[in-house]
């Protein structure tokens, strides 16, 4: 009996151990080629498996790739929560976010636009129904998160509200990732002098919260707080 649960306890390790190389290597693939141009061949190549035995653990590419987003977010959540500091009032704590987003996209780059490019729906009809499940819980659970916040901005007064907590996440998500893919992807060279990125986030978020506050002629984070 002991024999057997040892054998067994084994298996787990070596089936785990191997997930983690394939997803490493889809991991690189996918940065590297995109979704639609990423070949479950190549990735079998780079994670030195036959494709045969590429598909035992993941049926399609759509499986793969969606395995792969859903460890991205949960790292970058992680590195967030991390990150911002505790104990934070809630505005600073949406500022906070902000920032953390940006230092993201420029320490884990690979991670970031894997995430930032992510679509469900162009994966989600051809992907296992319980896998596509499990991400989509996982970014509700996360947004819902953080329309608690907002909510409790509300609560305190620091926030007006009528403020919509899903619009207002969504805004602040939008927002910072554009001005990210926009700098990396097609920097506004018609600008002089040119700001720099760190700068342009700054302003996005300053208005952002202006636009979120209950008294709009005050600034709900403080010059000082910017600078530290």
């Amino acid at each position: 009996m002991a024999k057997q649960s040892y054998i067994e306890e084994r298996r787990r390790k070596e089936k785990q151990q191997r997930e983690r190389q394939i997803l490493r290597a889809a991991k690189k693939v996918f940065v590297k080629k995109g979704f639609r141009a990423a070949t479950m061949e190549e990735i079998a190549r780079i994670a030195r498996l036959s494709k045969a035995a590429l598909y035992l653990y993941f049926p399609s590419k759509e499986d793969l790739y969606l395995e792969v987003v859903y460890s991205v977010f949960q790292h970058f959540f992680q590195f967030a929560m991390d990150h911002i500091p505790k104990d934070l009032p809630p505005d600073q704590v949406i500022y906070h976010f902000g920032k953390v987003l940006l230092l993201y996209a420029q320490e884990q780059w690979d991670q970031y636009i894997l995430a930032a490019h992510f679509n469900l729906a162009e994966v989600a009809a051809r992907a296992e129904r319980q896998r596509v499940e499990k991400l989509d819980q996982l970014l509700k659970e996360y947004l819902e998160f953080a329309m608690q916040i907002v909510e409790r901005g509300k609560q305190q007064g620091i926030f007006r509200n009528d403020l919509d907590s899903c619009l207002a996440i969504l805004s602040l998500w939008v927002s910072i990732n554009g001005a990210i893919l926009q700098w990396h992807f097609g920097k506004p060279t018609f600008l002089s002098p040119q700001p720099q990125l760190e700068e342009f986030v700054e302003f996005l978020l300053q208005n952002l919260l202006r636009g979120f506050a209950r008294e709009q002629k005050k600034s709900v984070v403080s010059q000082k707080e910017h600078t530290k």
